[in-house]
Protein backbone atom coordinates (compact mmCIF):
# COMPACT_ATOMS: atom_id res chain seq x y z
CA UNK A 1 0.00 0.00 0.00
CA UNK A 2 1.18 3.52 -1.11
CA UNK A 3 0.96 6.84 -1.94
CA UNK A 4 0.70 8.74 -5.05
CA UNK A 5 1.26 12.48 -5.25
CA UNK A 6 0.93 15.00 -8.39
CA UNK A 7 2.62 18.18 -8.32
CA UNK A 8 3.41 21.01 -11.01
CA UNK A 9 6.67 20.74 -9.62
CA UNK A 10 8.26 19.39 -6.69
CA UNK A 11 10.17 22.20 -4.75
CA UNK A 12 13.36 19.86 -3.73
CA UNK A 13 13.93 19.64 -7.05
CA UNK A 14 14.24 23.58 -8.04
CA UNK A 15 14.64 25.21 -4.64
CA UNK A 16 18.03 24.46 -4.28
CA UNK A 17 21.12 21.78 -5.79
CA UNK A 18 21.89 20.56 -2.19
CA UNK A 19 22.69 17.34 -3.27
CA UNK A 20 21.12 15.85 0.26
CA UNK A 21 17.77 17.12 -0.30
CA UNK A 22 16.55 13.98 -0.08
CA UNK A 23 13.48 14.81 2.14
CA UNK A 24 9.87 15.95 0.89
CA UNK A 25 7.33 17.11 2.66
CA UNK A 26 3.79 17.49 1.12
CA UNK A 27 0.53 18.87 2.15
CA UNK A 28 -1.97 15.83 1.62
CA UNK A 29 -5.83 15.81 1.93
CA UNK A 30 -7.27 14.99 5.20
CA UNK A 31 -10.05 12.91 3.68
CA UNK A 32 -8.47 10.45 2.07
CA UNK A 33 -8.58 7.18 3.47
CA UNK A 34 -4.55 6.49 4.87
CA UNK A 35 -3.22 3.17 3.87
CA UNK A 36 -4.56 0.60 6.66
CA UNK A 37 -1.44 -1.35 6.61
CA UNK A 38 1.55 -0.63 9.21
CA UNK A 39 4.00 2.11 8.17
CA UNK A 40 6.14 2.23 5.97
CA UNK A 41 4.65 2.69 2.35
CA UNK A 42 5.82 3.58 -0.82
CA UNK A 43 4.91 6.89 -2.28
CA UNK A 44 5.54 7.88 -6.00
CA UNK A 45 6.33 11.24 -6.93
CA UNK A 46 4.69 12.73 -10.44
CA UNK A 47 5.28 16.36 -11.40
CA UNK A 48 6.17 18.07 -15.12
CA UNK A 49 9.39 18.02 -16.25
CA UNK A 50 10.92 21.09 -18.05
CA UNK A 51 11.28 20.41 -21.95
CA UNK A 52 8.50 17.10 -22.04
CA UNK A 53 4.94 17.63 -23.93
CA UNK A 54 3.51 15.25 -21.29
CA UNK A 55 1.55 16.92 -18.64
CA UNK A 56 2.68 14.51 -15.56
CA UNK A 57 5.72 12.51 -15.10
CA UNK A 58 6.77 9.30 -12.69
CA UNK A 59 10.21 11.22 -11.51
CA UNK A 60 11.05 9.82 -8.22
CA UNK A 61 10.00 7.51 -5.41
CA UNK A 62 10.41 7.72 -1.62
CA UNK A 63 9.50 5.60 1.49
CA UNK A 64 6.81 7.29 4.31
CA UNK A 65 7.58 5.89 8.04
CA UNK A 66 5.18 7.61 9.82
CA UNK A 67 1.43 9.75 9.78
CA UNK A 68 1.57 13.53 9.06
CA UNK A 69 0.80 16.19 11.52
CA UNK A 70 -2.43 18.21 10.88
CA UNK A 71 -1.20 21.44 8.94
CA UNK A 72 -4.85 23.17 8.39
CA UNK A 73 -8.39 22.05 8.75
CA UNK A 74 -8.72 19.92 5.76
CA UNK A 75 -5.06 18.82 5.39
CA UNK A 76 -2.56 16.80 6.72
CA UNK A 77 1.57 16.82 6.29
CA UNK A 78 3.14 14.08 4.40
CA UNK A 79 6.94 13.93 4.61
CA UNK A 80 8.56 11.62 2.34
CA UNK A 81 12.15 10.31 3.20
CA UNK A 82 14.90 7.83 1.30
CA UNK A 83 13.62 9.71 -2.41
CA UNK A 84 15.48 8.67 -5.25
CA UNK A 85 15.25 9.77 -8.88
CA UNK A 86 14.69 7.84 -11.56
CA UNK A 87 16.98 7.47 -14.27
CA UNK A 88 14.51 8.90 -16.57
CA UNK A 89 10.65 10.22 -15.76
CA UNK A 90 7.97 7.89 -16.99
CA UNK A 91 5.18 9.25 -19.02
CA UNK A 92 1.86 8.51 -17.47
CA UNK A 93 0.66 7.27 -20.52
CA UNK A 94 3.64 5.12 -20.71
CA UNK A 95 2.93 3.55 -17.26
CA UNK A 96 -0.68 3.04 -17.87
CA UNK A 97 0.13 1.36 -20.52
CA UNK A 98 2.16 -1.04 -18.44
CA UNK A 99 -0.40 -1.67 -15.95
CA UNK A 100 -3.65 -3.82 -15.85
CA UNK A 101 -7.07 -2.45 -15.30
CA UNK A 102 -8.04 -1.23 -12.43
CA UNK A 103 -4.80 -0.63 -11.80
CA UNK A 104 -4.37 1.73 -14.69
CA UNK A 105 -7.49 3.34 -13.98
CA UNK A 106 -6.44 4.10 -10.29
CA UNK A 107 -3.36 5.72 -11.50
CA UNK A 108 -4.99 8.49 -14.02
CA UNK A 109 -7.75 9.01 -11.25
CA UNK A 110 -5.10 10.11 -8.16
CA UNK A 111 -3.47 11.75 -10.84
CA UNK A 112 -6.06 13.75 -11.86
CA UNK A 113 -6.75 14.34 -7.90
CA UNK A 114 -3.28 15.14 -7.59
CA UNK A 115 -3.43 12.75 -4.73
CA UNK A 116 -4.18 9.09 -4.11
CA UNK A 117 -4.09 6.41 -1.92
CA UNK A 118 -3.02 3.16 -3.42
CA UNK A 119 -4.15 -0.69 -2.50
CA UNK A 120 -1.03 -2.97 -2.15
CA UNK A 121 -2.04 -4.40 -5.67
CA UNK A 122 -1.69 -1.36 -7.07
CA UNK A 123 1.17 -0.79 -4.98
CA UNK A 124 2.87 -3.88 -6.70
CA UNK A 125 1.73 -3.29 -9.99
CA UNK A 126 3.37 -0.35 -10.11
CA UNK A 127 6.67 -1.49 -8.91
CA UNK A 128 6.56 -4.30 -11.13
CA UNK A 129 5.78 -1.87 -13.94
CA UNK A 130 8.58 0.15 -13.36
CA UNK A 131 11.44 -2.81 -12.82
CA UNK A 132 10.44 -3.65 -16.54
CA UNK A 133 10.42 -0.27 -17.96
CA UNK A 134 13.39 0.95 -16.05
CA UNK A 135 15.22 -2.52 -15.13
CA UNK A 136 18.77 -0.54 -13.77
CA UNK A 137 16.12 0.99 -11.17
CA UNK A 138 14.78 -2.55 -9.98
CA UNK A 139 17.68 -2.74 -6.87
CA UNK A 140 16.61 0.50 -5.88
CA UNK A 141 13.49 -0.25 -5.63
CA UNK A 142 14.07 -3.73 -3.52
CA UNK A 143 15.96 -1.64 -1.16
CA UNK A 144 12.87 0.95 -0.50
CA UNK A 145 10.84 -1.76 -0.08
CA UNK A 146 12.70 -3.54 2.18
CA UNK A 147 13.23 -0.58 4.34
CA UNK A 148 12.91 -1.40 8.13
CA UNK A 149 11.59 0.22 10.79
CA UNK A 150 12.71 -2.66 13.52
CA UNK A 151 16.30 -1.86 14.45
CA UNK A 152 19.42 -4.76 13.95
CA UNK A 153 21.01 -5.82 17.12
CA UNK A 154 24.92 -6.07 17.04
CA UNK A 155 27.80 -5.83 19.25
CA UNK A 156 29.05 -3.14 17.05
CA UNK A 157 25.50 -1.25 16.61
CA UNK A 158 27.09 1.50 19.50
CA UNK A 159 30.20 2.18 17.93
CA UNK A 160 28.74 2.57 14.31
CA UNK A 161 26.08 5.15 15.42
CA UNK A 162 28.22 7.25 16.75
CA UNK A 163 30.82 6.80 13.70
CA UNK A 164 27.85 7.46 11.17
CA UNK A 165 26.78 10.23 12.90
CA UNK A 166 30.53 12.01 12.73
CA UNK A 167 30.71 11.23 9.07
CA UNK A 168 27.25 12.86 8.89
CA UNK A 169 28.52 15.57 10.50
CA UNK A 170 32.05 15.72 8.50
CA UNK A 171 29.75 15.56 5.01
CA UNK A 172 27.64 18.76 6.16
CA UNK A 173 30.05 20.56 7.14
CA UNK A 174 31.86 20.20 3.88
CA UNK A 175 28.39 20.44 2.40
CA UNK A 176 29.07 16.88 0.70
CA UNK A 177 26.77 14.64 -0.61
CA UNK A 178 25.05 12.77 2.22
CA UNK A 179 22.68 10.17 0.09
CA UNK A 180 25.93 7.41 0.20
CA UNK A 181 25.15 6.95 3.59
CA UNK A 182 21.84 5.63 2.70
CA UNK A 183 23.02 2.72 1.48
CA UNK A 184 24.78 2.12 4.47
CA UNK A 185 24.67 -2.34 5.77
CA UNK A 186 25.19 -3.14 8.70
CA UNK A 187 28.31 -5.61 8.46
CA UNK A 188 28.47 -9.25 9.12
CA UNK A 189 31.46 -8.72 11.61
CA UNK A 190 30.63 -6.72 14.59
CA UNK A 191 34.50 -5.84 14.98
CA UNK A 192 34.60 -3.99 11.54
CA UNK A 193 34.44 0.05 11.27
CA UNK A 194 31.44 2.01 10.06
CA UNK A 195 33.15 2.48 6.43
CA UNK A 196 32.80 -1.39 6.17
CA UNK A 197 29.42 -0.75 5.27
CA UNK A 198 29.51 1.66 2.99
CA UNK A 199 30.46 1.03 -0.94
CA UNK A 200 33.48 1.99 -2.32
CA UNK A 201 33.13 4.67 -4.51
CA UNK A 202 36.29 4.43 -6.44
CA UNK A 203 37.62 1.06 -8.31
CA UNK A 204 41.18 1.44 -6.69
CA UNK A 205 41.79 0.19 -3.80
CA UNK A 206 40.87 3.20 -1.30
CA UNK A 207 42.83 1.72 1.79
CA UNK A 208 46.18 2.06 -0.37
CA UNK A 209 45.46 5.56 -0.47
CA UNK A 210 45.59 5.89 3.66
CA UNK A 211 49.20 7.37 3.45
CA UNK A 212 48.10 9.84 1.19
CA UNK A 213 45.45 11.12 2.91
CA UNK A 214 47.41 12.16 5.92
CA UNK A 215 50.99 12.26 5.72
CA UNK A 216 53.48 11.04 8.18
CA UNK A 217 50.91 8.71 9.64
CA UNK A 218 51.17 5.27 9.45
CA UNK A 219 48.43 3.60 11.34
CA UNK A 220 49.61 0.60 13.69
CA UNK A 221 47.86 -2.12 11.83
CA UNK A 222 46.99 -2.08 8.28
CA UNK A 223 43.94 -3.80 8.04
CA UNK A 224 42.22 -1.50 10.64
CA UNK A 225 42.54 1.38 8.60
CA UNK A 226 39.40 1.98 6.17
CA UNK A 227 39.08 4.85 3.81
CA UNK A 228 35.69 6.28 1.80
CA UNK A 229 36.30 9.21 -0.75
CA UNK A 230 32.92 11.61 -1.17
CA UNK A 231 33.20 14.13 -4.39
CA UNK A 232 30.98 16.01 -5.92
CA UNK A 233 33.07 16.23 -9.02
CA UNK A 234 34.77 19.32 -8.67
CA UNK A 235 35.69 18.78 -4.45
CA UNK A 236 37.08 15.56 -2.44
CA UNK A 237 36.52 14.99 0.91
CA UNK A 238 38.69 11.51 2.35
CA UNK A 239 36.87 10.36 5.59
CA UNK A 240 39.92 7.33 7.33
CA UNK A 241 38.39 5.39 10.05
CA UNK A 242 41.28 3.94 12.26
CA UNK A 243 40.32 1.37 14.98
CA UNK A 244 43.48 2.05 16.98
CA UNK A 245 42.16 -0.28 20.11
CA UNK A 246 40.67 -3.73 19.91
CA UNK A 247 37.01 -3.29 18.56
CA UNK A 248 35.43 -4.51 21.47
CA UNK A 249 36.69 -2.22 23.59
CA UNK A 250 35.58 0.43 21.77
CA UNK A 251 32.76 2.91 23.15
CA UNK A 252 32.78 5.73 21.28
CA UNK A 253 34.31 8.09 18.74
CA UNK A 254 36.56 10.74 18.02
CA UNK A 255 35.82 13.08 15.09
CA UNK A 256 38.49 15.63 13.37
CA UNK A 257 37.03 17.10 10.62
CA UNK A 258 40.11 19.70 8.75
CA UNK A 259 39.67 21.81 6.02
CA UNK A 260 42.79 22.23 3.99
CA UNK A 261 42.70 25.27 2.41
CA UNK A 262 40.91 27.33 4.92
CA UNK A 263 43.78 25.42 7.69
CA UNK A 264 41.63 24.78 9.89
CA UNK A 265 39.42 22.26 12.03
CA UNK A 266 37.58 21.00 14.70
CA UNK A 267 37.67 18.09 16.71
CA UNK A 268 34.63 16.56 18.41
CA UNK A 269 34.60 14.08 20.85
CA UNK A 270 31.22 11.83 21.68
CA UNK A 271 29.97 10.95 24.73
CA UNK A 272 26.16 8.85 24.82
CA UNK A 273 24.00 10.30 27.11
CA UNK A 274 22.80 7.75 30.14
CA UNK A 275 19.07 7.43 29.87
CA UNK A 276 19.07 10.05 27.48
CA UNK A 277 19.78 12.99 29.51
CA UNK A 278 22.95 13.01 31.04
CA UNK A 279 26.99 12.01 31.50
CA UNK A 280 28.56 11.23 34.17
CA UNK A 281 31.68 13.07 34.87
CA UNK A 282 34.09 10.28 35.83
CA UNK A 283 37.41 10.39 35.79
CA UNK A 284 37.85 8.70 32.15
CA UNK A 285 35.80 12.15 31.14
CA UNK A 286 38.10 14.44 33.26
CA UNK A 287 41.44 12.62 31.27
CA UNK A 288 39.33 13.19 28.05
CA UNK A 289 39.01 16.97 28.63
CA UNK A 290 42.74 17.72 29.72
CA UNK A 291 43.83 15.65 26.94
CA UNK A 292 41.66 18.14 24.81
CA UNK A 293 43.03 21.03 26.56
CA UNK A 294 46.61 20.13 25.67
CA UNK A 295 45.54 20.08 22.16
CA UNK A 296 44.11 23.06 22.35
CA UNK A 297 47.84 24.95 23.08
CA UNK A 298 48.86 23.93 20.21
CA UNK A 299 46.69 26.45 18.20
CA UNK A 300 48.05 30.34 17.33
CA UNK A 301 46.83 33.46 17.15
CA UNK A 302 45.48 34.44 13.92
CA UNK A 303 47.60 36.26 11.65
CA UNK A 304 44.73 37.80 9.13
CA UNK A 305 40.81 38.52 9.41
CA UNK A 306 39.97 35.26 7.50
CA UNK A 307 41.77 33.05 10.58
CA UNK A 308 39.82 34.70 13.30
CA UNK A 309 37.08 32.99 15.17
CA UNK A 310 34.62 33.85 17.98
CA UNK A 311 37.51 32.18 20.29
CA UNK A 312 39.72 29.77 20.61
CA UNK A 313 38.02 26.68 21.21
CA UNK A 314 38.12 23.94 18.36
CA UNK A 315 37.42 21.02 20.61
CA UNK A 316 33.75 20.28 21.66
CA UNK A 317 31.78 17.25 23.61
CA UNK A 318 28.91 16.25 21.96
CA UNK A 319 26.54 14.66 24.54
CA UNK A 320 24.29 12.83 22.50
CA UNK A 321 21.04 10.97 22.36
CA UNK A 322 20.09 8.00 20.60
CA UNK A 323 16.48 6.33 19.16
CA UNK A 324 17.49 3.00 19.93
CA UNK A 325 18.40 0.76 22.76
CA UNK A 326 22.17 -0.05 23.48
CA UNK A 327 23.46 -3.15 21.22
CA UNK A 328 20.94 -2.15 18.59
CA UNK A 329 21.09 0.45 15.61
CA UNK A 330 18.48 1.62 12.45
CA UNK A 331 20.22 1.19 9.13
CA UNK A 332 17.49 3.61 7.96
CA UNK A 333 17.96 6.45 9.70
CA UNK A 334 19.28 9.72 8.09
CA UNK A 335 19.07 12.21 10.82
CA UNK A 336 22.15 13.43 13.11
CA UNK A 337 22.19 12.06 16.63
CA UNK A 338 20.33 15.04 18.57
CA UNK A 339 22.47 16.56 21.26
CA UNK A 340 24.09 19.20 22.85
CA UNK A 341 27.70 20.46 21.63
CA UNK A 342 29.73 22.16 24.48
CA UNK A 343 33.28 24.02 23.68
CA UNK A 344 35.97 22.52 25.76
CA UNK A 345 36.29 25.90 27.72
CA UNK A 346 32.72 26.50 28.38
CA UNK A 347 32.87 22.63 29.98
CA UNK A 348 35.15 24.03 32.28
CA UNK A 349 32.86 26.54 33.70
CA UNK A 350 30.12 24.54 33.66
CA UNK A 351 31.22 22.25 35.96
CA UNK A 352 32.11 24.61 38.67
CA UNK A 353 28.61 25.39 38.42
CA UNK A 354 26.37 23.78 41.35
CA UNK A 355 23.94 22.73 38.84
CA UNK A 356 25.93 19.88 37.97
CA UNK A 357 26.17 18.50 41.20
CA UNK A 358 24.34 15.07 41.85
CA UNK A 359 22.17 13.89 44.82
CA UNK A 360 24.65 11.54 45.96
CA UNK A 361 27.64 13.56 45.43
CA UNK A 362 28.64 12.94 41.73
CA UNK A 363 28.64 15.44 38.68
CA UNK A 364 26.71 15.16 35.67
CA UNK A 365 26.60 17.46 32.46
CA UNK A 366 23.14 17.10 30.08
CA UNK A 367 20.49 19.38 29.08
CA UNK A 368 19.53 20.62 32.59
CA UNK A 369 22.40 20.98 33.93
CA UNK A 370 24.12 23.54 31.98
CA UNK A 371 23.10 27.00 31.04
CA UNK A 372 23.07 27.11 27.08
CA UNK A 373 24.88 24.70 24.28
CA UNK A 374 25.31 24.50 20.57
CA UNK A 375 22.74 22.41 18.26
CA UNK A 376 23.64 20.32 15.36
CA UNK A 377 22.85 22.94 12.83
CA UNK A 378 24.33 26.00 14.91
CA UNK A 379 27.53 24.13 14.95
CA UNK A 380 27.63 22.66 11.64
CA UNK A 381 26.69 26.67 10.25
CA UNK A 382 29.43 27.88 12.62
CA UNK A 383 31.96 25.33 11.53
CA UNK A 384 31.03 25.59 7.84
CA UNK A 385 31.60 29.40 7.55
CA UNK A 386 34.85 29.35 9.47
CA UNK A 387 33.70 31.24 12.68
CA UNK A 388 34.60 28.44 14.61
CA UNK A 389 38.00 25.97 13.96
CA UNK A 390 41.68 26.06 14.90
CA UNK A 391 44.34 28.28 13.97
CA UNK A 392 47.58 27.68 13.21
CA UNK A 393 47.72 23.68 13.35
CA UNK A 394 48.45 21.54 10.20
CA UNK A 395 46.26 18.69 9.27
CA UNK A 396 48.88 16.31 10.02
CA UNK A 397 50.08 18.05 13.32
CA UNK A 398 46.32 17.71 14.40
CA UNK A 399 45.97 13.79 13.60
CA UNK A 400 49.44 12.94 15.28
CA UNK A 401 48.20 14.61 18.02
CA UNK A 402 45.33 12.83 18.53
CA UNK A 403 46.51 9.49 17.13
CA UNK A 404 49.89 9.27 19.98
CA UNK A 405 47.47 9.92 22.79
CA UNK A 406 45.48 7.23 24.56
CA UNK A 407 42.33 7.00 22.67
CA UNK A 408 40.41 5.43 26.08
CA UNK A 409 38.42 3.41 23.80
CA UNK A 410 37.25 5.82 21.05
CA UNK A 411 37.30 5.36 17.20
CA UNK A 412 38.89 7.97 15.36
CA UNK A 413 36.86 9.44 12.63
CA UNK A 414 39.48 11.83 10.62
CA UNK A 415 37.51 14.00 7.50
CA UNK A 416 39.97 15.68 5.53
CA UNK A 417 38.37 18.18 2.83
CA UNK A 418 40.16 18.97 0.51
CA UNK A 419 38.27 20.92 -1.16
CA UNK A 420 39.65 24.37 -3.12
CA UNK A 421 37.16 26.86 -1.73
CA UNK A 422 37.43 29.44 1.31
CA UNK A 423 34.86 29.23 4.07
CA UNK A 424 33.79 32.82 2.51
CA UNK A 425 33.45 31.20 -1.40
CA UNK A 426 31.99 28.45 0.37
CA UNK A 427 29.47 30.29 1.84
CA UNK A 428 28.55 32.08 -1.46
CA UNK A 429 28.31 29.34 -3.48
CA UNK A 430 25.57 28.49 -0.87
CA UNK A 431 23.61 31.70 -0.80
CA UNK A 432 24.01 31.60 -4.60
CA UNK A 433 21.79 28.50 -4.82
CA UNK A 434 19.29 29.57 -2.53
CA UNK A 435 16.19 31.21 -4.16
CA UNK A 436 15.45 34.95 -3.57
CA UNK A 437 11.98 34.02 -2.24
CA UNK A 438 14.03 32.32 0.36
CA UNK A 439 16.13 35.27 0.73
CA UNK A 440 13.17 37.01 1.17
CA UNK A 441 11.34 35.24 3.73
CA UNK A 442 8.62 34.42 0.83
CA UNK A 443 7.60 30.54 1.48
CA UNK A 444 5.35 28.11 -0.58
CA UNK A 445 3.09 25.82 1.26
CA UNK A 446 4.86 22.74 0.79
CA UNK A 447 8.23 22.91 1.76
CA UNK A 448 11.30 20.88 1.22
CA UNK A 449 13.14 19.39 4.32
CA UNK A 450 17.07 18.33 5.10
CA UNK A 451 16.75 15.17 7.16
Amino acid sequence: MGYLLARNRLPFLVTSDRSDRDSYTAAFPDDLDRPPAAFPHLAFLFSKVSGRTHPMMLTHVGVVFKRGHRVTDREQSLMITNVCELPKPISTSTLQRALRKPHSDTVAAAIGERDGVLTQAADDAIVDAIARLLPEFESTLLRLRRLRREPVRSAGADRWELGLDAIRIALRLGDFDTRQLRSWQVPDDPTASVLAGIKKTSEKDLIAHDLEVLPGWTPQRRQDTHVRIFSDGKRHMHVVNADLEEPERVLGADLIYYHVEAKSGVLVQYKKMEDQKEVRVNSHLESQLDRMEQLSEFGSEPQSHAEWRLGKDFCYLKLCRTKTASGEIDPNNAELLPGLYLPLSYVRLALLDERVNGPRGGRYLGYDRVERYLTNTLFIDLAKEGWIGSTGITAEKLVQIVTEAPRSGHDLIAAIDLSPETPRERMQRQRKRVPASKRTGQTNNAQPTLF
